[in-house]
């Protein structure tokens, strides 16, 4: 007794393609003929109205059609308003707008947290800050006078410094609280003007160009970004610019 041959796997899925092909087929036809049966329909109700309600009704088709065209013209030549160059140049990065402001613990020193996103402290005793990048110990000197090198001498009423560990890398943090905002905003402009002559500075805004001052600054060694808000400077020092992006985008202030 003899078996009919098999048919291999793909040609039974193009029996079944073709299948569906005359099916998509037989559908379009059927839709085409039912289009033009409408029209038809709809042509011969048009044409037993009297002319002058088949004008009218053409000059309201088209004058619905313009209006269409002229609100599609309209939203293609729309452009929205380009910000102006220092619009651009004081939108600080980070999306530091909106951070709560560092605690300060019996209104005598900066809680420094244990850790923050990846990066937890390097020790439970204090870290030396005069390893740190120079604009750390800046932001940590309250030195008056010729004493201060960095010649950024605003009061500050409380000062931090902690570093952190993250992976095989670390970052500095060197936190202070200015005497009055626009102390502040002085003493960013120093820093800046003091890493500039020590370095080489990036993108900044200072002077209260927008609503937080900010600059980078590279030196031998460490890659630091200060920034400010009320009466708080915050320099973020490290040796890498992704551990520096990092480190800022996780700290909390």
């Amino acid at each position: 007794m003899g078996y009919p041959a098999s048919q291999p796997y793909n040609s039974q899925a193009q029996d079944g393609i073709r299948g569906w092909i005359i099916i998509l087929r037989e559908l379009m036809i059927v839709a085409i003929l039912l289009t033009w049966e409408l029209s038809k329909l709809g042509k011969e109700r048009f044409m037993r109205f009297s002319p002058r309600v088949r004008g009218l009704m053409l000059i309201i088709v088209a004058v619905l059609m313009l209006a269409l065209t002229g609100i599609l013209v309209a939203a293609a030549m729309y452009e929205a308003p380009v910000p102006t160059i220092r619009e651009q140049i004081a939108v600080a990065p980070y999306s530091l707008e909106g951070r709560k402001l560092p605690p300060i613990v019996d209104g005598s020193f900066i809680s420094m947290p244990d850790e923050f996103g990846d990066f937890e402290r390097l020790s439970e005793v204090p870290a030396d800050a005069s390893t740190s990048s120079l604009i750390n110990q800046c932001v940590l000197d309250t030195s008056v006078g010729q004493d201060n090198e960095c010649n950024v001498q605003q009061m500050r009423t409380q000062i931090a410094f902690e570093r952190y560990r993250s992976g095989q890398g670390w970052v500095d943090i060197s936190i202070a609280k200015i005497g009055t905002p626009g102390d502040t905003l002085e003493m960013v402009a120093g820093l800046y003007r003091y890493a500039r002559r020590t370095g080489q500075t990036g993108n900044f805004a200072i002077y209260g160009v927008g609503p937080i001052d900010f600059f980078y600054s590279r030196e031998p060694g460490w890659i630091t970004f200060v920034y400010s808000h009320d009466q708080w400077i915050i320099s973020i020092s490290s040796r890498t610019q992704a551990m520096l992006d990092a480190a800022v985008n996780q700290f909390p202030y």
